[in-house]
């Protein structure tokens, strides 16, 4: 939440139940210092963006290295995500496997002004996916499939 310029209070959220809407909500009050605000966050106007990501792999070597792209943009095109990741297996002291991995994220547009936050926890929600359907990929592999 951000007071603007104006006086209106900005809201960003992120969180859907998916994790792929942004919402921005700009009240139509203005906060008043000491004053009655109890209502700013009712009357306003709420914006939704839907932030489309794809995932190429560039390089795998299964089942210990996989190097991808993440590239995605907004419904309106007004920003762009780019994220290069790297993901490792390696055997763990005592048994199990180390999982590793790496993004160097960059979000440009008018998401990157305000929402670099949000953005940031879809690169998590999208990385989480990603794990998921390698370890079922891994998984696959190892029984013969």
């Amino acid at each position: 939440m951000v007071l603007a310029a104006n006086g209106q209070v900005v809201v960003y959220m992120g969180d859907d139940e998916r994790g792929e809407f942004l919402y921005k909500f700009i009240s139509d009050g203005v906060y008043a210092e000491g004053g009655d605000n109890d209502d700013l966050l009712e009357n306003g106007a709420l914006y939704a963006a839907r932030f489309a990501a794809e995932v190429e792999v560039l390089e795998e070597e299964p089942p210990v290295r996989v190097v991808t792209v993440t590239r995605g943009e907004e419904d309106g095109r007004a920003s762009n995500l780019r994220s290069d990741n790297i993901l490792t297996l390696a055997p763990a002291d005592g048994g199990g496997t180390l999982v590793s991995y790496e993004a160097d994220m960059t979000v440009t547009g008018r998401l990157a002004k305000f929402g670099f936050g949000v953005m940031k926890k879809k690169a998590q929600s999208l990385a989480s996916e990603f794990a998921g359907n390698l370890e079922a990929r891994v998984n696959e592999a190892a029984s013969g499939g």
